[in-house]
């Protein structure tokens, strides 16, 4: 990695093939690969971080590896060959057991995995790779990529982790020259949110050079919270560079958002920018049917009586309990106002809470408030009462009680939930041979007990748990009970964080929670596991 500065550029090269070029007068950043000459790029082949973190000292085995490639295919490009000598084997399939050859430059591979099966060694050849050859048949293919790897082997004996690290440090620091400080604030804003687990740490230089190319913004813009949806613009396939002045109009009309009408457009312009990104990150990407539900809810004015943490976590709940419950059925207008007044109820209940408390030291408090209101939403999706516009929240944590007993009740079991499927799979996993304090759930019977000794509403996941969609545990951990539930991601066969109570719908401790993450982890783990 070296970095060279003149009077017109500043310039980094990598590998002695690849190079990064800011113009100085015009600020304009290119990026090349070396042929016979110098010849432009849209983007270079290895991901390049704006914060280094140890993983990038490892990204250099990539640079390295790109660039031997890169000079291979343009040596045997020219009409040069490359000589070289392999070892010729015959092995025998241990499940067919047929018989075949291999060809490699790599013996000691080929015997390790064929050991204790036939791998006859048929003496070495000696081979040519050139242009001719790489493209004819594959077996010339593999043994060219293999040419690959014998170099680059050959190079890391001089090269040690130490050189490596450094390395990828000083390529950390000398990007940030070609990085224009302003740009990379709106870039950051409009990008990156810690909140929705897109943290700024994580950026990129590829991405950021496209924001910068294709976006420009006049002397002291300021969209607010509309910063998230400038992001929009990097996305479409719209070639044309757009000069932003910060209007909420000239925003709007430039982005594919007809889902939203211009008003609810502009009053995102005030909410916080955290709010923004969320709801673009669940509704607008996904959930369309939802965005009015959601735009309506973070336009009520006692939001900001809140802290966003808690008001995103709301979110998170709309796009749970609606995708869980309708499975991708239409959600009705009346079911979107019902749901609504129910959270607006809850924050006019609770709107002196953060006054009064504060967030920071009472987390588990305000966890435990917004789980009563997912059990409030709960409820409502699954035995669909009839709500009044005068009910207080009162009124609805009373009601949803109530059903949380009734489904306790040994003899109403059948009638309110009407459960067909008795017992289920789950994952499978005898969970005692990983975790002694973990149970799985996977009876009708058990998930009934569970929600009577816990005093919530789980045996109604009932249906969810025995079409294969969510997963349910009672986990044990330091003398502290709670019930985990996992909710299958879409079109995946994967799992997510859905939800984690204790006793009554109380916050759980944060080793607890910890411990919940470790067992999705594991879940999600053996499912790979059992697919490949």
């Amino acid at each position: 990695m070296e970095k060279k500065e003149d009077d017109k550029f500043i310039t980094i090269c990598i590998c002695g093939v690849f190079r990064i070029q800011r113009n100085k007068k015009t600020n304009s950043v290119t990026q090349w690969i070396l042929y016979d000459e110098w010849k432009k790029r849209k983007e270079l082949p290895v991901f390049i971080s704006l914060f280094w973190s140890p993983s990038d000292s490892f990204r250099m085995n990539d640079w390295l590896d790109e660039a031997v490639k890169h000079v291979l295919k343009y040596v045997t490009s020219n009409g040069y060959r490359i000589h070289c000598e392999s070892q010729l084997f015959r092995v025998r399939n241990w499940r067919t057991l047929d018989t075949y050859f291999i060809e490699t430059m790599f013996p000691d591979e080929v015997k390790n995995c064929f050991a204790g099966s036939l791998c006859n060694e048929l003496g070495f050849k000696n081979v040519i790779c050139s242009e001719e050859t790489r493209h004819t048949r594959q077996k010339w293919n593999n043994l060219y990529k293999e040419v690959q790897q014998k170099i680059t082997q050959r190079a890391w004996k001089f090269i040690s982790i130490e050189t490596r690290t450094a390395a990828s440090k000083l390529l950390s620091k000398h990007i940030w020259l070609m990085i224009d400080k302003p740009t990379f604030s709106y870039f950051a804003k409009s990008c990156y949110c810690s909140m929705t687990h897109d943290a700024l740490i994580h950026s990129s230089f590829a991405k950021y050079i496209n924001f910068s190319r294709k976006i420009t913004f006049t002397k002291g813009v300021d969209f607010g919270g509309l910063w998230p949806m400038v992001s929009l613009l990097t996305e479409t396939k719209d070639s044309r560079k757009f000069i932003l002045k910060g209007k909420t109009r000239e925003l709007y009309d430039l982005l594919p958002v007809k889902q939203l009408t211009y008003g609810d457009f502009k009053s995102l312009r005030h909410s916080a920018f955290s709010l923004t990104t969320s709801f673009k990150k669940r509704f607008l990407n996904h959930h369309h049917h939802l965005i009015p539900l959601a735009v309506k809810f973070i336009r009520n004015p006692l939001v900001k009586c809140y802290p966003v943490k808690v008001i995103n976590q709301t979110l998170i709940f709309f796009e749970r309990i609606f995708y869980d419950y309708f499975d991708g059925e239409v959600v009705t207008q009346q079911n979107q106002e019902d749901a609504l007044r129910i959270c607006n109820k809850w924050l006019e209940y609770h709107q002196d809470m953060f006054k009064n408390i504060g967030y920071r030291g009472q987390e588990q408090r305000w966890e435990t408030e917004a789980n009563h209101l997912s059990h409030a939403l709960d409820w409502y999706v699954r035995s669909e009462p009839a709500i009044h516009k005068n009910q207080t929240w009162s009124s609805f944590w009373r009601l949803s009680q109530e059903w949380t007993r009734r489904l306790r009740n040994d003899n109403e079991w059948d009638g309110e939930l009407n459960v067909a499927i008795p017992e289920w799979q789950g994952t499978g996993v005898n969970w005692k041979e990983i975790y002694s304090d973990v149970n799985e759930i996977t009876t009708f019977k058990d998930l009934c007990r569970e929600g009577g000794e816990m005093e919530h509403c789980i045996a109604s996941y009932a249906d969810l748990c025995a079409s294969g969609r969510y997963l349910a545990f009672s986990v044990l951990h330091n003398n502290e009970r709670a019930t985990l539930g996992l909710s299958r991601i879409e079109q995946t066969i994967l799992y997510r964080f859905d939800q984690m109570r204790g006793i009554n719908n109380e916050a759980v401790s944060r080793s607890m929670l910890i411990k919940g993450k470790k067992i999705l982890k594991e879940v999600n783990h053996l499912i790979a596991k059992k697919r490949t």
